[in-house]
């Protein structure tokens, strides 16, 4: 029943905060899949900014699961959705994720080296952040 699917999913989440000595009050979000885990963040962003476009940052496409990129950026990883029996056009943006931008940055470069993952992202977010500026809502 559904009671004792959420009586069993905050012991997991209440184990899970101990574990991890998480403060008092944080939320602890459970997901199907890395993939379903990948909408949180831009969830908690269009919450908090709710007038602002998102630049989401996506770090080794190649390395995860084959509907990340598409989540990553706001839109429908299938055409299968719950709780619903119509289907969705995979990579539309889903409805409040119109303005997320998605930024992709590779594991390897085309010459099979490994990419500085962390250089790229840090120069990504300095990039949507200069951009923002003009947008009034970095930092909001």
């Amino acid at each position: 029943s559904p009671a004792v699917v959420e009586t069993e999913m905050a012991a997991v989440r209440a184990r899970l905060a101990a574990a991890l000595a998480l403060p008092e009050g944080t939320a602890v979000v459970l997901a199907a899949s890395g993939t379903d885990a990948e909408y949180v963040p831009l969830a908690v962003a269009r919450e908090l900014h709710p007038s602002c476009r998102i630049t989401s940052l996506l770090a080794a496409a190649e390395e995860v699961g084959s509907g990340c990129t598409e989540a990553c950026a706001g839109a429908y990883f299938d055409p299968s959705v719950p709780y619903s029996s119509e289907k969705r056009v995979k990579g539309a943006k889903m409805s409040g994720f119109e303005a997320v931008d998605l930024v992709s940055v590779p594991a390897r470069a085309a010459d099979g080296s490994v990419v500085d993952t962390a250089a790229a992202i840090a120069m990504a977010s300095a990039s949507a952040a200069a951009e923002g500026g003009d947008r009034g809502c970095h930092g909001d």
